[in-house]
């Protein structure tokens, strides 16, 4: 369903005096912690490249570093992980760099080797656009990356679209709209008003467990293909 139906069936489920705006804001951060969680749904393909500097060890993932990010539109979660191709693996400075290690993803969707490389991931902690809020990459001060273009990828999981209006379209797939999306909400507006919410409650952890279930498959079936690979 569009989101101004959703909102529509939340007005009658409700019955409060909460606004068609109100209820767009409670919707929009159900959605943000219900895609807090790593699937093909939230990550960001192809994988996009890290360009990197000399001597320049962090990186924050914004529009600004990451071209793929400005096209998508939205804002990034985390990097679940940082690698190079094996097809870039003689663009590796070796003589400046120890050795990478093998990931345990093998090979990616195109069926290329990947390694990953040294590097400590900081996520974001809440869907807003500011640097202080946007995920990090560190490379480990003796891993130096060097100056390059397309030597590094990332595994990105991005926020979803943020739901500033009921123009943009809600990214939980419309088959679990009307359970795990629908429950957080009346869940939350009933414990603001009661204190308590058993009957949503109840549902919205059974319907997230289902929902997660099914993302989990799909993100298996996105990692597949596993080859270990020496190099």
């Amino acid at each position: 369903m569009t989101t101004s139906q959703f909102i529509d069936l939340l007005v009658k489920l409700a019955n409060s005096s909460l606004t068609r705006t109100q209820l767009l804001a409670i919707t929009n951060i159900a959605q943000n912690e219900i895609l807090d969680h790593d699937s093909p749904l939230t990550r960001l393909r192809p994988d996009p490249v890290l360009p990197t500097t000399d001597g320049t060890y962090a990186y924050t993932l914004d529009a600004a570093t990451i071209a793929a990010i400005s096209t998508d539109g939205r804002l990034a979660r985390r990097a679940r992980k940082v690698y190079v191709r094996g097809d870039n693996l003689n663009n590796y400075n070796y003589s400046n760099n120890p050795p990478m290690y093998r990931t345990d993803g093998g090979v990616n969707a195109v069926g290329m080797a990947m390694y990953d490389a040294h590097a400590s991931l900081q996520e974001s902690p809440e869907p807003i656009n500011s640097s202080a809020y946007f995920p990090t990459v560190r490379f480990d001060e003796d891993d130096n990356p060097g100056t390059t273009t397309d030597v590094f990828s990332l595994e990105l999981y991005m926020w979803p679209l943020q739901l500033t209006s009921e123009s943009v379209q809600i990214t939980i797939p419309a088959a679990h709209q009307g359970r795990v999306l629908q429950s957080r909400v009346m869940m939350t507006i009933e414990q603001a008003e009661y204190g308590r919410s058993d009957y949503w409650e109840e549902r919205y952890w059974k319907y997230l467990k289902e929902f997660n279930s099914s993302m989990d498959r799909n993100l298996t079936s996105d990692r597949a293909d596993m080859q270990f690979r020496d190099f």
